[in-house]
């Protein structure tokens, strides 16, 4: 079934909906797809919402749903679509994913090596995997963290300051990229908090890290989603919608925000989502240098992990 939208809103709260047909179901895959091939989704497909922001798919009938959306904003902006436009008619369980989860683009290395049975596989039990993110020594990879279970390559981000690319990534992978007014400090207190200026009272101190998922691959439970007020979200997908542009910074801290996002353990109340740093993931082995977060580390194309 195709849902287009009409007309593109520069509020979601001016969007015009009726209320949500209760549908209970365990598990969605939502799709963020542009122009790639969905063959991969394969018997999946039937509970897969495909948000299409290029060629639409040749077969939609063979799709739960397909819905067109205006290429805006990356990944992000479709993610936040499915949250604000079905918060309270969330599966059990969601799997958010790209349209090609193995992708090697320009030699960056494949999001995941995970195969879709073992994805749809793990997230299906996602609900009853205890809560080990308060456990010291486990390595976090593909492993549940507190109704998340990141699919892609596990990563830390420290940069608050800043993104640091690689040299020649903007030429060689990001033309277009349209560069940030706000450091990633100032977005995460925006969308936590609704404010970037650091007097203000609703200004909250941020993780010293965050762990994130290369492509932003993961699994979430409906009640993992839930414990932010859809205002989060809606300030978010309201951001990335009113901007209306191709490829904003904003969606390359996104990308780096979603676990710290549905993370809960040590969060302030007032702060939303500031979780403490997860010392649990941190990877063996890692020892950044005088020179800088990550030198000498292993080039992911995108930027220095």
């Amino acid at each position: 079934m195709l849902t287009p939208e009409l007309t593109p809103s520069h509020s979601v709260a001016s969007s015009p909906s009726l209320p949500p047909t209760p549908d209970p179901r365990p598990l969605d895959l939502v799709i963020a797809n542009y122009n790639e091939s969905l063959t991969w989704l394969s018997t999946y497909s039937h509970v897969a919402t495909v948000y299409s922001k290029g060629r639409l798919p040749p077969d939609l009938s063979i799709f739960r749903e397909v819905m067109t959306l205006p290429n805006w904003g990356r990944e992000s902006h479709t993610y936040l679509h499915h949250i604000v436009h079905n918060y309270d008619n969330l599966a059990d369980v969601t799997l958010f994913l790209q349209g090609n989860i193995h992708d090697m683009n320009d030699g960056t290395p494949a999001h995941t090596d995970l195969d879709l049975d073992e994805i749809v596989g793990m997230a299906k039990n996602l609900a009853d995997m205890p809560d080990i993110l308060g456990s010291r020594g486990v390595h976090a990879q593909n492993q549940p963290q507190g109704g998340v279970l990141p699919l892609g390559k596990i990563h830390s981000f420290t940069d608050w300051d800043g993104v640091r690319y690689l040299p020649g990534w903007i030429e060689r992978r990001g033309k277009g990229l349209r560069r940030s007014p706000y450091s990633p400090e100032q977005f995460w207190n925006y969308i936590c908090n609704g404010t970037v200026d650091n007097k203000d009272p609703r200004w909250t101190t941020v993780p010293a890290e965050i762990k994130w998922t290369q492509g932003a691959l993961f699994a979430v439970t409906r009640q993992t989603i839930q414990r932010r007020p859809r205002a989060v979200y809606e300030r978010s997908y309201n951001y990335f919608h009113s901007l209306a542009d191709i490829n904003p910074e904003e969606g390359h801290y996104m990308e780096r925000f979603w676990l710290g996002l549905f993370g809960h353990h040590g969060v302030e109340q007032r702060g939303l989502c500031v979780p403490e740093p997860v010392k649990a993931w941190t990877e063996e082995g890692e020892n950044p240098t005088a020179e800088g977060h990550g030198a000498g580390a292993e080039d992911e194309g995108i930027f220095r992990l």
